[in-house]
């Protein structure tokens, strides 16, 4: 029996073939961890807007305290607390710290200071918003 030979060389060699799809995984091992760094500085952005929105709610409800029960208020509001916040789907938890400080007595104007701090990726990271409120009466 003969044996004959395909002269036909329109075809991907195997080599060529593992070729292609080393370079088509490199390509897509770069998109992947680009797509990695965008979901992470979005996850990091989502926990600071979150903090902010905590420190501001702190802000509003001190704001919203009459001038008669203030200094109650004051001595009865907590200064240090864990707020527990869903961000994408998962509970995390924030650390709320309040002061409030008489700045002039005779004025009755008082220093606000709210921080809060999180923790994202082993770092803590913390916002803090200070303002002066006179209550009003």
């Amino acid at each position: 029996m003969e044996q004959t030979a395909f002269l036909n060389d329109k075809g991907f060699t195997l080599i060529e073939v593992l070729v292609a799809m080393v370079i088509l995984l490199l390509g897509l091992m770069g998109s992947l961890f680009g797509v990695m760094t965008a979901l992470n500085y979005n996850l990091g952005n989502l926990l600071r807007n979150e903090a902010m929105t905590i420190a501001q709610e702190r802000m509003e409800n001190i704001r919203n305290i009459n001038s008669a029960t203030l200094d109650v208020a004051i001595d009865t509001m907590p200064t240090s607390e864990t707020v527990q916040r869903q961000v994408r789907k998962a509970m995390r938890p924030f650390q709320v710290t309040t002061d409030v400080v008489p700045k002039d007595k005779g004025k009755d104007l008082y220093h606000v200071s709210a921080t809060v701090q999180w923790t994202f990726r082993s770092k803590t990271h913390s916002y803090n918003l200070n303002t002066v409120v006179r209550p009003y009466k």
